[in-house]
């Protein structure tokens, strides 16, 4: 089973901040939107500074022609797979270009043809995506916190206790290279120190395959420290303030 601890930390230490100026049931619609702005700050990072030299010269023009113009200043290539259709076909608007090599069809078929890792391809074996969907068991048990068996004195499962795995066929070394692995090494791995008495119920095993696309393709990139982003969310909550004395006077 996965340790949320580092995780569950960090998201505590984040809300011991905002303890005082927040109340605890709105601290999500603190956290949340902060992590998403920060995200969108990492992926603009590169040509920020340029974007916004730019910016005066557009200003004049309206919302959807200057984010346009502003897009194109930043040379981000969030759209190297595909283009605007000039008219809609049905719910669909936007299309793979057919033209050379900077985009669409030509750019996505040198990718495919070059065969070489990138920021826009990564190379698993096949192995690598599949996994095996287990049913962890645990005993029922009595008031007395025996375990409750049945008539060949096999544990009974507690269904309000059953838990389910996804174990990967593949797992990484020591050296951090992909080597394969059971579901009994993941699970005496994994499970049984958490949970000594639990069992998998081989009868329910099911095998998948999945492509997580932002698994794969995600590059963590480190927040601010956590003081300098207290202070923007206070300084916001400030400007706020100011706007509503305004509204309201």
């Amino acid at each position: 089973m996965v340790d949320f601890k580092d995780k569950a930390n960090l998201i505590w230490k984040v809300a011991n901040l905002l303890r005082g100026d927040y109340r605890q049931s709105d601290y999500g619609k603190v956290i949340l939107p902060m992590t998403v702005l920060r995200r969108l700050d990492c992926v603009l990072a590169p040509t920020k500074q340029k974007v916004l030299d730019y910016l005066p010269k557009v200003e004049k023009l309206s919302d959807s022609a200057k984010d346009e113009e502003l897009v194109k200043e930043g040379c981000l290539p969030f759209n190297r797979f595909w283009q605007k259709m000039p008219r809609s076909l049905g719910d669909k608007r936007k299309a793979i270009a057919e033209n050379g090599t900077e985009k669409g069809i030509g750019f996505i078929a040198n990718i495919y043809g070059d065969f070489t890792e990138n920021e826009y391809c990564k190379i698993y074996p096949n192995d690598f995506f599949g996994y095996w969907r287990v049913t962890v068991e645990r005993p029922q048990k009595d008031e007395r916190g025996t375990i409750v068996t049945d008539r060949q004195g096999n544990p009974k499962p507690d269904s309000g206790l059953r838990d389910f795995e996804n174990i990967p066929f593949l797992r990484k070394d020591a050296n951090g290279n992909l080597v394969p692995q059971t579901i009994e090494e993941y699970f005496d791995r994994e499970v049984k120190p958490h949970v000594p008495d639990a069992w998998i119920d081989k009868s329910k095993t099911k095998t998948g395959y999945e492509i997580n696309f932002t698994k794969y393709f995600y590059e963590f990139k480190p927040l601010r420290p956590l003081a300098k982003i207290k202070a923007d969310i206070l300084n916001l909550e400030g400007e706020t303030k100011e706007l509503e004395k305004k509204v309201l006077a």
